[in-house]
């Protein structure tokens, strides 16, 4: 039996091998509160394969009244930005809901127990109303006032269960608001979680969060904002989790998130953003999920991270970044699931995973990098899981997986053969190759 793992043929990277790294990609990115980082890393040639993500646990306990978000069929874009067209208003004699807009006075009507026409609906009323579920009702614009009195409200959800491209999308029943007026949200002190996803807003104001002290779920994802101002997260300390994905956003103010000391999750990936200032990150100490896929980030300072010692997930897949430094993972000592790959990138340096103790999952897709050294995986001797995606390696270095005694899932792209006698420690491992053959051994 050869001494080494060897692939069959060296190949350009194809549609299909595109899709397998991307199904890699997919097994990795579970939440990283989990008890147990469960990676089957099986390599397919589904074109359909997509990466998607769930929040954590806490984030999970606190939106139960939230759809999940449905799996995606096709690619999409944000949103298409379309025409406006005026949203017809209430007409509710004395009550507090005359004038404001009619979808919205239909979703507030039925949420009050014994109460038909919105002519009878009080102020009384609207205090006791804890969740607005305003989802897929085909608005395309709000009113100033049309969440007045609603200051018991915990739940407001303005986005869609469906996107262009997405089974289940319909184009009549889809949110298309494009802009929200700066006082919109003024009087929601209760709020704690607030979904704008799949919706077409370009802009926000500085203020338009302003006295959302107790709001913990912010999804802005699937819009079309391209800039943040400094500011407008100010005062959001209780936030835990922060959707910013499907944007076009190419540039973070180093202190956007500086307020934000109680975030868990955040998640930029596919944006535009190119650079990230080394001080971007900090002031996030409790921070468990970073998402940066899908950026065309071209370099990363070495320190970025050095404030994130409960960061427990972390994507990098798909970026502009030709290098890392040795040390750019220094300090995630809680790190649990890391996810690699670019197109850029030629070379790994041995220590790039040193202090990587709590490392439970690991994926690697490079197609320009061509060896793995030798002692490149020492030290992570709590790995379960480790995918080598579509690369140019046709061989690895015996011993390379000694150092893995608690591996049990292996998946290798085109590297189809293993010296049992050299890696004696992974005799229960299940490995996987593309060409589908599986060992149990």
């Amino acid at each position: 039996m050869p001494k080494s793992l060897k692939s069959s043929s060296h190949r350009e990277p194809s549609r299909d091998s595109r899709s397998g790294v991307r199904f890699f990609r997919h097994l990795l990115a579970i939440p990283a509160t989990a008890l147990l980082i469960a990676i089957v890393l099986v390599m397919l040639a589904d074109g359909n394969s997509e990466l998607t993500y769930q929040r954590s646990a806490t984030a999970q306990s606190s939106t139960s009244t939230d759809t999940p978000t449905p799996t995606p069929t096709a690619t999409t874009s944000p949103t298409a930005t379309a025409t406006v067209v005026p949203e017809p208003v209430a007409s509710c004699g004395s009550s507090p809901l005359n004038g404001r807009t009619q979808k919205v006075v239909d979703v507030i009507v039925a949420a009050v127990p014994n109460v038909t026409r919105c002519q009878d609906v009080t102020a009384t009323h609207l205090t006791a109303i804890t969740a607005l579920n305003l989802r897929d009702k085909g608005l395309t614009m709000l009113h100033t006032d049309d969440f007045n009195g609603l200051s018991g409200l915990q739940i407001l959800n303005l986005g869609n269960s469906a996107l262009p491209g997405y089974s289940g999308y319909d184009p009549s029943a889809h949110n298309q608001i494009q802009s929200l007026p700066e006082d919109i949200f003024d009087g929601l002190s209760e709020l704690q979680t607030l979904r704008l996803d799949g919706n077409a807003i370009a802009s926000l104001d500085e203020e338009i969060f302003d006295g959302l002290t107790n709001l913990q779920i912010l999804k802005l994802d699937e819009n079309r904002i391209a800039s943040l101002d400094e500011d407008i997260f100010d005062g959001l300390t209780n936030l835990q989790d922060l959707r910013l994905n499907h944007n076009l956003i190419s540039s973070l103010d180093e202190d956007v998130f500086e307020d934000l000391s109680n975030l868990q999750i955040l998640d930029l990936w596919n944006n535009r953003i190119t650079l990230l200032d080394e001080d971007i990150f900090d002031g996030l100490p409790n921070l468990q999920q970073l998402v940066l896929w899908g950026n065309p980030i071209s370099s990363l300072p070495e320190d970025i991270f050095d404030d994130l010692s409960e960061l427990q997930f972390l994507n990098l897949w798909g970026t502009n970044i030709s290098s890392f430094s040795e040390d750019i993972f220094d300090g995630l000592s809680n790190l649990q699931t890391l996810d690699l790959g670019g197109w850029q990138v030629t070379s790994l340096d041995e220590d790039i995973f040193d202090g990587l103790s709590n490392l439970q999952g690991l994926l690697l897709s490079f197609p320009r990098v061509t060896s793995l050294d030798k002692d490149i995986f020492d030290g992570l001797s709590n790995l379960q899981g480790l995918g080598i995606g579509y690369t140019s390696i046709e061989s690895l270095p015996e011993g390379i997986f000694d150092d893995l005694t608690n591996l049990t899932r292996l998946g290798l792209h085109r590297l189809g053969y293993l010296d049992m006698e050299k890696t004696a420690s992974l005799r229960w491992m299940k490995i996987y190759s593309t060409d589908c053959r599986t060992w149990n051994i």
